[in-house]
């Protein structure tokens, strides 16, 4: 399947044409940006196999998990450490089927699941995760100043929704060497996000 996806990459449209998805949450999808629409009372989850588009030449085959609002990719169903991790607040399809997961900071993953017909539950899911994540933002820009959370608290919701994946980008741009000296850097960074996401969980179910 690699090679025909493959193959299918470098005839098609360039990944920025973003053709309109669908949702059986909504209808038609744009971008969520201006939404006015607050989320289902319920968890977001979804994962599986899914092909990352690490850059223009070069899908990696990764272990997706979705909870919530948060999205996760790790080498393999077992490895607790993800690689790259982004709280969604936008989804969009391209031309040749692949689904853009777009973060609140402006990055985007790429992803083509490897089971075709997981694409409707995949955007299905993104979908409501982009809800969650812009009714957060929406709750955040709404509070009184004096309800205000202690820095410290703060700053940790902040890095767990501003994702590793602009980390990620960046490293990527500096010499080979130094990428290899960053990579246990961002493995870190992706685990204490993923513990401070799993504290928050348990906080609010108390």
């Amino acid at each position: 399947m690699l090679s025909s996806l493959s193959g299918s990459v470098s005839t098609s449209a360039s990944s920025d044409s973003l053709s309109t998805a669908s949702s059986s949450y909504g209808g038609l999808m744009e971008d969520y940006d201006d939404m006015d629409v607050e989320p289902e009372e319920k968890e977001c989850c979804e994962q599986g196999w899914v092909y990352w588009k690490m850059d223009a030449d070069c899908w990696l085959k990764m272990y997706a998990r979705l909870r919530n609002e948060l999205l996760w990719l790790a080498k393999g169903a077992d490895d607790a450490v993800a690689v790259v991790q982004i709280a969604v607040a936008g989804v969009r399809t391209t031309a040749i089927g692949a689904i853009i997961a777009r973060g609140p900071a402006g990055e985007s993953m790429e992803l083509f699941p490897y089971e075709r017909e997981s694409t409707r539950d995949w955007i299905d899911a993104l979908y409501v995760a982009a809800q969650l994540t812009q009714s957060y933002e929406r709750s955040v820009a709404a509070e009184p100043a004096e309800a205000e959370m202690p820095l410290r608290e703060i700053k940790e919701v902040e890095q767990v929704y501003t994702g590793t994946l602009v980390v990620y980008n960046k490293e990527q741009k500096k010499s080979p060497w130094k990428q290899l000296l960053s990579t246990k850097r961002l493995r870190d960074a992706c685990r204490r996000r993923l513990e401070a996401v799993v504290d928050r969980l348990d906080t609010s179910k108390r």
